[in-house]
């Protein structure tokens, strides 16, 4: 049994966000002279060129997304992210990568697009003598870089099909708007999460279950006791849905809904977009949404101010402009990305299975069973 002394967060860590310069997504540049680090999933958000903005603080140092709860590992010169990035050092003698892990073992409640850096700030941390500390994290390390390497292997597939999308359609000339495609837009109801121990049995999804990556399908919370969602507000597996409103990196976004039970409702910030079965197939559209030109258009009809939720309207959606594409071309394109979607849950599995082989380690390290 762990027998370590528990060092409060304030007394170990010390948060050195201040006086660094940060840096809006709207200034962020495909490549530069500086990796941008922010809050998002990525390690790096972007580039900029301006060496003011280099953060002060001595690496390394771990930054940690205060809407995202993510955590990364910074060794090299970088500039912060403008929202919600905090970067933290030990104050004590401690090893940088016990540190990180240590981090990510505290319990931080669910908060949604709210801050969470106060309840990490509550935390208590499990502190080995040095050189049990750089053992544990040693251990961990060699681990961690297995998760990286399947997780690469998984980025690189979720590219393929943008790739094979790119090739297929990217010289394409003639467009028509999004609408032309779709036989409905069928939105969701606001509805409010509570604790698991008054679950009703039905759950909603979160605004977090669509991702760059695609649908994740854990990010749910229940719904109270005596509320049951009509059935058109439930979301089935295969549905094309759409985040309306979310954080800049976020918002329209479409994934192709996969893994839920029969039980889960669809909430007002995301759209389920019902194609036309004449016109269009769903993984088609779910890429051309992604692809660069949509994305364009869709971050200059979003509204809401620099750091705050941004919406789109219906409206505004319905007039954006898609390649016109023959469904016969569609469907030969889905066959192709369901051929690499398939490679990709095989992938995937590997990294569940290596994921919890990780989480085994964590639980005996920080138990002092390693």
């Amino acid at each position: 049994m762990n027998v370590w002394p528990e060092i409060a967060f304030g007394d170990l860590v010390r948060d050195e966000t201040g006086g660094n310069v940060k840096t809006l997504q709207s200034d962020y540049l495909p490549s530069g002279a500086y990796p941008i680090v922010d809050q998002g999933q990525d390690l790096i958000g972007g580039y900029t060129n301006d060496e003011g903005r280099v953060c002060k603080s001595e690496l390394p140092v771990i930054v940690f997304g205060d809407h995202t709860k993510c955590f990364k590992f910074i060794d090299f010169p970088f500039c912060l992210g403008a929202d919600g990035t905090k970067v933290l050092r030990p104050k004590k003698t401690v090893d940088e990568r016990y540190l990180f892990y240590a981090l990510q073992r505290l319990h931080i409640p669910e908060a949604g697009y709210s801050r969470h850096f106060k309840y990490l700030k509550d935390g208590k941390i499990s502190l080995p003598p040095l050189d049990e500390q750089k053992r544990i994290a040693a251990i961990l390390d060699q681990a961690d870089e297995l998760r990286r390497k399947r997780q690469h292997a998984i980025d690189r597939l979720n590219q393929l099909g943008q790739a094979i999308f790119h090739e297929m359609f990217g010289d394409q000339c003639s467009t028509i708007k999004v609408s032309e495609y779709l036989s409905d837009i069928q939105s969701g109801k606001n509805l409010v999460g509570v604790d698991d121990d008054q679950d009703s049995g039905f759950r909603v999804l979160k605004i977090s279950a669509v991702s760059r990556a695609g649908f994740r399908p854990s990010e749910t919370k229940p719904l109270p006791a005596n509320y049951q969602p009509p059935k058109e507000h439930l979301v089935e597996n295969g549905d094309l849905i759409f985040s309306r409103a979310n954080t800049t990196e976020l918002v329209g976004i479409p994934c192709i809904v996969e893994g839920v039970k029969s039980n889960v409702a669809l909430p007002d910030k995301l759209w389920r977009l019902v194609p036309s079965p004449s016109k269009s197939d769903k993984h088609f559209l779910n890429f051309a949404l992604r692809a660069p030109s949509a994305r364009r258009q869709i971050e200059r009809m979003c509204s809401g101010t620099s750091g705050s939720m941004q919406n789109i309207s219906m409206q505004k959606f319905n007039s954006i402009d898609l390649p016109a594409v023959p469904l016969s071309e569609q469907q030969d394109f889905a066959t192709k990305v369901l051929r690499v979607s398939a490679i990709r849950q095989k992938v995937e599995d590997d990294y569940k299975a290596i994921n919890s082989l990780f989480a085994s380690l964590q639980h005996r390290a920080f138990q002092g069973g390693l």
